[in-house]
Formats: C-alpha cells, sequence, structure tokens
C-alpha cells in the first residue's frame, strides 16, 4: 500500500506471489475473488486502491437493496462522481455535451410533434384539399445550417481544450511513475522507483493538498492482444496497443476502492 505518508503497511500476501515484498506495495488476492463473486470466474479486471491506511468499499456496490442515487453516485465505477483531476474534466465537458444534445433532442422533437398534430390528415371537407405549396424559407434554410455548424465547432472546441488540459499537465518531480502490462486475462503493475511488480491491484497515494498534488502516471503497454484501461472516477479510458506505448495519469482526492 502507499500511505499519504508514502510508508508501507504489511499485509497477508497468503495465495498470491510478488517479485518484491517489502517497501510500499503488498498484494493480495481480493481482485480475483471479488470478480469470482460476481460470477465471472473467468475475467480479471484490475482493482485500483487509493488509500491512507484502510480502504474502503461502498456498500451501494456490495448490496443489491442499495438506491439508485447510491449505485449512480457513490458505487467505485460510477462515472458520475469523479474523485480525480482528470476525471472532473471529462466529468464536465460530459455534462456539457448532454446540457447541449438534450436540449437539441427537446427542441427537434417538439417542433417535430408539432408539425405531425398540425398538418395531420383531417377528415370532411378539407380531407381531399391540397395544402398550400410554398417553395422554401431562405431564413430557415440559413438557420437549420448555420446553427448545427456552430453547435459543432463549440463542441469541438471544448472538447480540444479538455484533450490538451489533461494530456499535457505539467508534471510533478515527485510523482509516482507506475508501468501497467496488459496479459490475457490478468494486469500487471511495475513500480520501478520501488522495484515491485503486483498483479491485478494498483496501490497510488491520495492526493490532498491542492498546492503539493501528487499524481500517478501510468505508462500503458500490451504483452498479446489490445486492452482498454479505464477507471471510470479516476481518468478517461486508454487503450493498450500493440507496438505502441500510451500513458495517462489519475490524481485521486479521497481513499477508497475504484473499479
Amino acid at each position: 500500500m502507499i500511505g499519504s505518508a508514502g510508508k508501507g503497511l504489511q499485509r497477508n500476501t497468503r495465495g498470491c506471489k510478488a517479485d518484491k515484498a517489502e517497501g510500499v506495495i503488498f498484494l493480495n488476492s481480493f481482485a480475483t475473488e471479488s470478480v469470482r463473486s460476481f460470477g465471472f470466474p473467468s475475467l480479471i479486471s484490475p482493482r485500483l486502491h487509493i488509500h491512507m491506511l484502510i480502504p474502503m468499499v461502498s456498500e451501494a456496490f456490495r448490496w443489491p437493496g442499495s438506491s439508485l442515487f447510491d449505485r449512480l453516485f457513490t458505487s467505485p465505477n460510477s462515472i458520475f462522481s469523479p474523485q480525480s483531476a482528470p476525471a472532473h474534466d471529462i466529468f464536465r465537458l460530459a455534462m456539457f455535451t448532454l446540457a447541449v444534445t438534450g436540449a437539441v433532442f427537446v427542441i427537434v422533437s417538439s417542433l417535430l410533434i408539432y408539425a405531425i398534430l398540425r398538418y395531420r390528415e383531417r377528415s370532411g371537407k378539407d380531407a381531399d384539399r391540397e395544402p398550400p405549396q410554398i417553395y422554401g424559407s431562405n431564413q430557415i434554410e440559413l438557420a437549420w445550417t448555420v446553427i448545427p455548424v456552430l453547435i459543432v465547432v463549440v463542441l469541438f472546441l471544448s472538447t480540444a481544450r479538455v484533450i490538451f488540459v489533461v494530456e499535457h499537465a505539467p508534471r510533478p518531480k515527485h510523482a509516482l511513475t507506475v508501468q501497467v502490462i496488459g496479459h490475457q486475462f490478468w494486469w500487471e503493475f511495475r513500480y520501478p522507483q520501488y522495484g515491485i511488480v503486483t498483479a491485478n491491484e494498483l496501490h497510488v497515494p491520495v492526493s490532498t493538498d491542492p498546492q503539493h498534488p501528487l499524481p500517478a502516471y501510468l505508462t500503458l503497454a500490451t504483452a498479446d492482444v489490445d486492452h482498454s484501461f479505464w477507471v471510470p472516477r479516476l481518468a478517461g479510458k486508454t487503450d493498450l496497443i500493440a507496438n505502441k506505448v500510451n500513458s495517462t495519469w489519475i490524481q485521486p482526492e479521497a481513499t477508497g476502492l475504484y473499479l
């Protein structure tokens, strides 16, 4: 484990292997057992622990009887409860995009419903009368061309700004470096600063001081096929592609277990 002071805590490593069981990382078999308990015995996914002393697991994720609010906003894999600097930027962009596209949907749907009801087929003396034939309106055609273009430009610029902020964030000298290697079907985590290797569980320090952030930078590579590394509450999804090394970073703000 990595605490806020960067000191190691002893843990039970029964049933697990690590290249070096000293320093700051200790591996256990919680990842494999927790996945199997959900009925996926052949699937092993990474577990990421952010902690000072003791990892915390969301009760909303464990118990089916929890409320919908808890499942959406407090579960370890909720996209609606960001707990890291990159995740906050991505969340704000997602909500902005949802608001813009939601407004477009409401306006277009309202106009469609109005047209269906207003110009529906009628019975009586006007049933066979052909409606007035109108060539068109330059103003309307200009509006439904310019407005969508402006919406796309705004969304493009907003997305480009977030991508630039996340990918080009300054890296502190004391940042933790972790090498992530995807295997079929498990994850390998290497800590070159400590000479430690673990499997399926990634332990990183929590960053509670905005003046002295503690980000963790991950280099992502694959040992076989393509993989995707995604911890929704901490950062966006990054693919692991053969013969290419990608990278991402996280800066957790709260202790816990994230899936």
